[in-house]
């Protein structure tokens, strides 16, 4: 990417909250700007979806009319390409853009006591069900029936904040992060309840960037995480530490046992 897109970008957004690919299409990304969504292709034009930056809110509608409030994330429809889901994060709220018409749509949350600061979502291994990390910890939305419920976990996962599937051999586990002390990365299996701590449980992790190893790494602020599902590699960004951080996953997360 050259220097000149990277300038157009600090002209015309006020804070870049994402930048997510579109898997339709090879050189294609999604990213949310504080209020908006668009849309780049790599060496081609941006063009706005939804949204105007600085035009806070949680308002429905068509193009510009529509509102966010902080997206942090967006990701297509498992079925319906060109359906577009934004993780609405200060509005509390799950939205729904149709691409070829631009109108947004709110789809679940509403509220804090409802889906509280959501930040990442991914699709389960069911058909329409997505996990929604969430300041209380991980949700689960079934987007055919609406139902929105919460995943009881261990306080080990409170608050979820970074999350990814490993969708490798069927495997069903998702690793999460936590961003307040300890912070933690951990893999989760929803449909048991099983948890188990990667990393991250040093007292000094509100801080610290120590150790490699297991019992006495730690992370300042794990705010995100991706999952190399070829090499077995967790990616964490620290913001806490302002790095990236990477450690080798045990190989029965990537397995269906």
């Amino acid at each position: 990417m050259t220097v000149d897109r990277l300038e157009l970008y600090r002209r015309d957004f006020l804070s870049l909250q994402f930048v997510v690919p579109d898997p339709r299409q090879a050189g294609a990304y999604f990213f949310g700007g504080d209020a908006s969504i668009g849309r780049f292709v790599d060496g081609g034009p941006i063009t706005g979806i939804a949204g105007v930056d600085g035009n806070w809110g949680s308002a429905d509608g068509i193009g510009s009319k529509a509102s966010f409030t902080c997206p942090t994330d967006a990701l297509l429809h498992s079925t319906r390409s060109d359906q577009l889901i934004v993780v609405d994060c200060n509005s509390h709220t799950l939205r729904m853009i149709d691409l070829p018409s631009r109108a947004v749509s709110t789809i679940a949350g509403g509220g804090r006591a409802v889906m509280a600061f959501p930040r990442k979502a991914v699709w389960s291994d069911q058909p329409n069900v997505l996990f929604v990390t969430t300041q209380n910890g991980l949700c689960r939305f079934d987007i055919v029936s609406g139902v929105l419920s919460s995943v009881e976990l261990s306080e080990l996962l409170k608050p979820g904040f970074g999350l990814m599937r490993v969708a490798r051999s069927g495997v069903s586990a998702l690793v999460i992060t936590t961003h307040q002390p300890p912070n933690r990365v951990c893999a989760i299996w929803p449909e048991t309840g099983r948890v188990e701590r990667l990393a991250g449980d040093n007292p000094q992790s509100v801080t610290g960037s120590n150790g490699d190893a297991l019992s006495v790494a730690s992370f300042g602020e794990a705010a995100g995480v991706w999952v190399d599902q070829v090499r077995e590699i967790v990616f964490v960004v620290d913001q806490g530490t302002h790095s990236l951080r990477c450690l080798t996953a045990p190989s029965h997360i990537f397995s269906a046992s």
